[in-house]
């Protein structure tokens, strides 16, 4: 990835278990966004990453999106950064599933939901992926009772329901990792 201009904030992004003072570089004039971004012709690409202390962003992914800024990048890597503090050794995958869990915590809307359901994947290899598919299984469990329900029509009929079952979750998942 290459870009010319880079400024930085500290910024307090608050997240279901608290507030995490995090460095936000804000990147534009961007040159490339890497090899994702090139193979796939500009469709698919990073819009920001995490570190331990750090978040970085494209500025220009989010001009138009404020609350994809807010919800899909602040909060999703303030929780990166986060698990990555206080579990320096959690996996991809876990990082992923409780990150986009602070997503449906947040989104009040369906996209992001219909977004994991259309992403979802059994590939431990594609974080992302495996995660938004952990999650819809573990959503369809919690609220329907069974494995997996893939249905739109009885997701938009308990869409209510999401945002507390995903804390839920996130709770669940916080008290497996402390143990």
């Amino acid at each position: 990835m290459l870009w010319r201009k880079q400024t930085c904030e500290t910024v307090t992004v608050e997240i279901p278990e608290g507030k995490v003072d995090v460095n936000l570089y804000a990147l534009e004039d961007v040159i490339t966004r890497g090899w994702l971004e090139y193979l796939s012709l500009g469709k698919i690409g990073t819009g920001g990453w995490a570190t331990k202390n750090d978040i970085f962003y494209f500025k220009d992914e989010y001009k138009n999106e404020p609350d994809e800024f807010q919800i899909s990048l602040l909060k999703h890597e303030a929780q990166h950064v986060f698990d990555k503090r206080k579990y320096p050794k959690m996996k991809n995958v876990d990082l992923e599933y409780r990150a986009k869990l602070v997503e449906l915590i947040y989104h009040t809307e369906m996209k992001t939901f219909f977004y994991f359901l259309s992403t979802m994947s059994d590939n431990k290899k594609n974080p992302h992926g495996y995660a938004a598919g952990q999650i819809i299984k573990d959503l369809s469990q919690k609220i329907f009772g069974h494995e997996l329900e893939t249905n739109k029509d009885l997701w938009i009929g308990v869409s209510d329901k999401i945002s507390g079952a995903s804390l839920e979750l996130l709770k669940e998942h916080s008290k497996k990792l402390e143990n």
